[in-house]
């Protein structure tokens, strides 16, 4: 330890007392002479000779030990090894003390009292020590590994690049843990305790300054996939943490928060993870995800997962990616058709959109401005889930839409208050909004699109 401007001294060794003491006949302090050194002795009142007591200086009223052979000690432990005496032999109190314990060089606390701090933490000087219940102060990760004392025994705050805990198993965690030469990043909160994760969870979600990170049990910082909560669909109870510096200006292990990111999916909870997809983390770094069902006729259809990002409407599906093609949603006021592009990531289509019919086909389409199929006339032209009615097998043909029979054209345009026959009888004839209002011409009922499916 530095600065502390502490006294090294050996616990086999006792230095000749430098203090010089009156010398009484009958009781008090007596000088003699072991063996060519000098030594101090103590008699009582009684004649008797103290041993393994404290005595009282008469000079300068400092505590000194009479060891069990009644010679005063000095530079050493005494008492059970619970005080410390100077190479005065007076009793050490609010000091360091570096003693030799079996050949190593360890450092003591005396209190006020003189008693060693033993058994837990002691605020010294401001800082925060952890003593054994010897009065050894530690080093390393104490108090059930819950904190960590550096080299001089100050209490850790703050981030710190560590050695892991000894019963760290790097076999036990995930592979998604980045390390700096067995080193790895932990967060002591202000009162020096770890944040990790406790109890039966596996890790945890922290908030630091205006950040987050995630923790496992051992205190490790994550990075990469990390499931900090069991969520239905799975990939809203993970967070992806910055696995490299400055993604998108998150730092190295933040949760990244209101963003785009493309990554391999996590490897747990039947995930594929063979490609890259893209993901987008919401405010609180969810991952966006729907749900799918079937809609009772066999078709994929979306219960959830439609999320405005950046102003821009985007469907995402179970395991957290945005899709592409013409897929059907439930809405408020019913199913819809809603196109999202070819390519990953692109936003609900507005407007005309020309799409693959599934068997090599291009398709008219028609979306409004939320994105959603137009249902029945738009424009003067007949749609159902968004695609354009028009009349295949001849000039023009009757379509029901919705319970509502129209007249159209071969481009799918409605046919108002005409009437054509065929061999004298009339078989197609609407009124002046295109409806069907006569003729015995067929009645095609609209069939939905080919929706496309992952």
């Amino acid at each position: 330890m530095k600065n502390k401007g502490l006294l090294i001294f050996s616990l086999s060794t006792a230095l000749v007392a430098a203090a010089s003491f009156t010398s009484l006949a009958a009781s008090g302090w007596q000088q003699v002479n072991e063996n060519g050194a000098v030594r101090y002795v103590y008699y009582n009142s009684y004649g008797d000779l103290e041993r393994s007591a404290w005595v009282r200086g008469d000079s300068d009223n400092q505590w000194r030990w009479l060891n069990s052979d009644g010679y005063m000690a000095v530079n050493s432990l005494v008492d059970d090894g619970r005080y410390c005496v100077d190479e005065n032999g007076r009793m050490v109190v609010n000091q360091w003390r570096q003693v030799n314990i079996d050949g190593e060089l360890k450092w003591m606390y005396f209190s006020s009292t003189g008693k060693a701090v033993t058994d837990g933490w002691k605020q010294i000087s401001g800082a925060y020590y952890f003593f054994d219940e010897d009065g050894i102060m530690q080093t390393g990760w104490v108090d059930e590994e819950r904190y960590y004392c550096a080299e001089n025994g100050v209490m850790k705050k703050g981030w710190q690049l560590l050695d892991p805990p000894d019963d760290y198993d790097e076999d036990d965690n995930g592979p998604q843990i980045s390390s700096n030469e067995g080193k790895y990043w932990f967060y002591f909160q202000d009162s020096g305790k770890v944040v990790r994760a406790e109890g039966s969870d596996d890790y945890i979600e922290k908030k630091i300054g205006d950040s987050r990170y995630c923790f496992d049990d051992d205190g490790i910082m994550q990075t990469g996939w990390v499931k900090v909560e069991d969520r239905d669909p799975a990939i809203r109870g993970y967070r992806f943490c910055a696995d490299s510096e400055d993604i998108n200006g998150f730092k190295y292990g933040e949760v990244l928060r209101s963003t785009w990111w493309s990554a391999e999916a996590p490897d747990e909870d039947g995930f594929d993870s063979a490609d890259v997809n893209w993901y987008y983390l919401d405010r609180s770094g969810e991952p966006l995800a729907g749900e799918v069902t079937e809609d009772g006729n066999g078709v994929e259809l979306f219960t959830s997962g439609l999320e405005k990002v950046e102003g821009k409407t985007y469907l995402f599906n179970e395991v957290g990616n945005p899709v592409s093609g013409l897929r059907k949603v439930k809405t408020s006021s019913g199913n819809k058709s809603m196109y999202f592009g070819e390519n990953e990531a692109e936003p609900a289509h507005e407007g005309t959109a020309r799409i693959d019919d599934g068997v090599g086909n291009k398709e008219t389409f028609e979306f409004n401005s939320s994105g959603y199929g137009y249902d029945g006339v738009h424009d003067g032209k007949l749609y159902y889930m968004g695609r354009l009615q028009r009349a295949t097998d001849g000039s023009r043909a009757f379509i029901r839409v919705n319970g509502e029979t129209y007249l159209v054209n071969t481009s799918g345009s409605i046919l108002k208050n005409k009437e054509y026959k065929s061999d004298g009888e009339i078989e197609y004839k609407s009124d002046s909004s295109g409806r069907r209002s006569g003729g015995y011409g067929e009645i095609i009922d609209a069939e939905e699109p080919e929706y496309t499916t992952d």
